[in-house]
């Protein structure tokens, strides 16, 4: 599974994520922070992934403690809304 291969003994420190224009990255990333965000309640995140692998995988002995749901705060940073505010450091002078 993916989460699980993703968050093995060597897991690296940054993860990127490569892929074609509308090919689901918001989607994915969004998953992984509702899985992985302390903000979101332990009732909220079973409704959510509810007899997915995810879920199964966690309830197993040994894996909770790997995949850590509800293990982080997310920190969330959105760029779009300043796009076309910032001007380029090379026109600075």
């Amino acid at each position: 599974m993916f989460i699980a291969e993703l968050l093995g003994s060597s897991t690296p420190s940054v993860v990127l994520f490569l892929r074609p224009p509308r090919f689901g990255k918001s989607l994915l990333i969004s998953m992984l922070s509702a899985w992985f965000d302390k903000a979101i309640s332990s009732q909220r995140r079973s409704e959510l992934f509810a007899g997915t692998n995810i879920q199964r995988l966690c309830d197993e002995e040994g894996f909770r403690e790997t995949l850590k749901p509800g293990g982080y705060f997310i920190l969330h940073l959105d760029f779009l809304a300043l796009a076309g505010q910032i001007r380029p450091l090379a026109s600075k002078k």
